[in-house]
């Protein structure tokens, strides 16, 4: 079976590194706030502060973005984000439902040395069934991945 990979960054890429205006009105507690919304209580067990960091700070364009990409049959996400060395891939996928696009994450690359060309290549050599991929990071990686950001 043939796969269709996206790996996905978030720093400068879904969230830009330069904190911009908040325009969602800012609640209390708002993993109560998303439990209730979203009728699910693993909100609650998140921290606040990467709560958040998701809600407010990410991107709908550049999430939307994504989403649409991810229409292509066949399309996942794997995460290359530093972000998954201290989040469960639960928790990044609960995190990125709240721009509907948790769904379509599958995988974390390994974590070797904070070297991403070596963590994607590393990912490629142990699922063959990948056929296609696409880098989406602010990181150039383009001299590793001609033809693939």
């Amino acid at each position: 079976m043939s796969m269709k990979i996206i790996f996905l960054d978030f720093d400068g890429v879904l969230r830009g590194m330069i904190p911009h205006r908040r325009t969602k009105a800012n609640v209390g507690d708002l993993g109560l706030f998303l439990a209730e919304s979203y009728q699910d209580q693993a909100y609650e067990t998140i921290d606040q502060p990467i709560l958040r960091n998701v809600y407010y700070d990410f991107a709908a364009d550049a999430c939307y973005c994504v989403k649409l990409l991810c229409q292509i049959p066949d399309t996942k996400i794997v995460l290359s984000t530093s972000w998954r060395a201290f989040y469960s891939l639960e928790t990044m996928q609960k995190l990125l439902d709240l721009h509907h696009i948790g769904h379509y994450v599958i995988d974390k690359t390994p974590l070797l040395y904070n070297n991403r060309p070596s963590e994607i290549k590393e990912y490629l050599k142990q699922h063959p069934e990948v056929t296609h991929y696409l880098i989406i990071d602010d990181m150039d990686l383009e001299a590793y991945f001609p033809g693939h950001m």
